[in-house]
């Protein structure tokens, strides 16, 4: 299984790893502040790397380090140019 590697301010000692696998779509939080990870077959909860303040260059750093593993075991690092992460966490979807 691949990963993706986000620092939350080192990635010798302090990150976190979201899954490569089976992702359905990634995009930038409507306000700015990380992005979403959804996932085929588990439309209920998705993964939010937050950050202090996000743009498109993150999204865009995070889909290249989810390409750059394709499919492989193991784990890619991921830069994201606005800062580190400081959080990730798995949120349920709101119902509309």
């Amino acid at each position: 299984m691949g990963y993706v590697k986000i620092s939350k301010g080192s990635f010798e000692s302090n990150f976190d790893v979201v899954s490569a696998e089976n992702i359905a779509m990634i995009k930038e939080d409507s306000a700015n502040k990380g992005i979403k990870v959804t996932y085929v077959g588990d439309p209920t909860y998705y993964v939010f790397v937050g950050m202090s303040t996000s743009t498109q260059k993150d999204v865009q750093a995070f889909v290249e380090a989810v390409s750059l593993i394709g499919g492989g075991a193991g784990s890619v690092n991921c830069v994201l140019p606005s800062g580190a992460a400081a959080e990730v966490s798995y949120l349920p979807v709101a119902e509309d």
